[in-house]
């Protein structure tokens, strides 16, 4: 496993602090702040976006309608996503991440977190930095439409993702889209089929 998962980097933390009031100077690309930050501000909640198109092989048990659920909310609700859910739960970032507004979620399903954590899953998912930084890897700014699944991607870390074939085909990091676009009321969803790790 990549010990560097473990480690948060301090764009993450910040992001994660700032989730919880912080402020600063945004960067206009990337979303963090002069301090390293990532802005996240709590509004009051807007009205449903319109529903997205979904396709994908894993989007059968995904719930009709999520559109009126903040993210960490939803992602209880979505049979696939079982374990970032308990993981986010359990270490208190569900409240974090349901304030954060317009954000693209890669979210890595039960299998991909079986497969990349070798057995480590139990002790890494109640470590509050380590599911923050994961969270941070995964999520970049901005709702990304499936049309717009190419080229790079910079996410809350700073770290770039590089998403290669169709929008219909897209592979992000080497991880496979395999339901999308799920739509949220503070994020757009993608299930993915590996869990993305820093080089």
């Amino acid at each position: 496993m990549n010990t560097r998962l473990l480690a948060l980097p301090a764009a993450a933390a910040a992001w994660l602090a700032t989730a919880c009031g912080g402020t600063g100077t945004e960067h206009p690309q990337t979303g963090v702040a002069a301090s390293g930050a990532v802005t996240a501000t709590a509004t009051a909640a807007p009205s449903a976006p319109a529903a997205a198109p979904r396709s994908g092989s894993a989007c059968a048990g995904v719930p009709a309608s999520l559109e009126r659920e903040p993210v960490g909310t939803a992602l209880a609700k979505i049979p696939e996503l079982s374990t970032l859910a308990k993981a986010a739960k359990r270490t208190g970032l569900v409240e974090k991440i349901d304030t954060v507004e317009d954000v693209t979620l890669f979210a890595p399903v039960d299998k991909a977190f079986d497969k990349a954590l070798d057995g480590k899953i139990k002790k890494l998912m109640k470590d509050q930095r380590a599911v923050g930084s994961l969270l941070g890897y995964h999520m970049v700014q901005g709702r990304t439409p499936r049309s717009g699944l190419r080229g790079k991607l910079t996410n809350l870390q700073g770290d770039t993702l590089v998403v290669k074939g169709s929008p219909e085909r897209a592979k992000v990091n080497g991880a496979r889209v395999i339901c999308g676009e799920l739509s949220t009321r503070n994020a757009t969803v993608y299930l993915i089929d590996k869990v993305l790790l820093p080089k």
